[in-house]
């Protein structure tokens, strides 16, 4: 992989609502198969990702259970939901509930040798919001993701991104939403808890391991 790739996403589905959390795995598998969306699609593919080439760009050694790992937050990310809105063709406002995956697909008797991999469809309601883009979209770098290393910090960091991409130096947003647009509803339930390991630490992250600028 190079660390060129880039991932581009409209800023409402920046800006969904997760039903739960993501792990590290889930989040990167995602954005890998967004960062193999080419500019001139108007369908979605399926997206070949390869095991060796993922644990090779996040410094993880190649291993079975590594490899485990990954096919299993695969299946995991076929029942990961979202919820934002949009406005549709009539100029109403909806709410727009969908998966993010529709389906993983992968070779039940790979040949010895043969380089592992595995075939991510993206769900089609996604289409409006990583096809041709052409306005109020964000862009990010692979490595930003390889960078943060969490799902909280990979969201906040996107969050944060989409606004700043609206010409927004500063939003602010309620707890209980900013939660369960990183998919934590219902948990931390004291402020503290929530600022010192969700908020703080993603901070920590951003400072150590990124340029900031946008």
């Amino acid at each position: 992989m190079e660390n060129n790739e880039l991932i581009a996403q409209s800023n409402r589905l920046i800006q969904a609502k997760y039903s739960e959390t993501l792990s590290f795995w889930e989040s990167f598998i995602f954005a890998k198969t967004c960062s193999l969306i080419q500019k001139e699609e108007t369908d979605f593919n399926e997206y070949k990702l390869y095991l060796k080439e993922m644990l090779d760009y996040v410094d993880v050694p190649a291993s079975g259970e590594a490899y485990k790992l990954i096919y299993e937050a695969s299946q995991k990310l076929l029942d990961r939901r979202i919820s934002f809105t949009a406005f549709n063709k009539e100029g109403k406002k909806e709410i727009i509930d969908t998966h993010l995956v529709m389906s993983v697909s992968r070779l039940a008797q790979p040949e010895k040798g043969e380089n592992l991999y595995f075939k991510v469809l993206l769900h089609p309601s996604l289409k409006p919001y990583l096809l041709q883009l052409k306005t109020d979209f964000s862009q990010f770098q692979l490595a930003d993701y390889k960078a943060l290393r969490t799902h909280t910090a990979i969201r906040i960091y996107e969050i944060l991104k989409s606004w700043y991409g609206r010409k927004k130096t500063e939003v602010t947003f309620e707890v209980e939403e900013l939660k369960e647009m990183l998919g934590l509803k219902g948990k931390y339930g004291h402020f503290g808890g929530f600022k010192k390991k969700v908020l703080d630490e993603a901070q920590r992250r951003m400072r150590e391991n990124m340029d900031l600028s946008f």
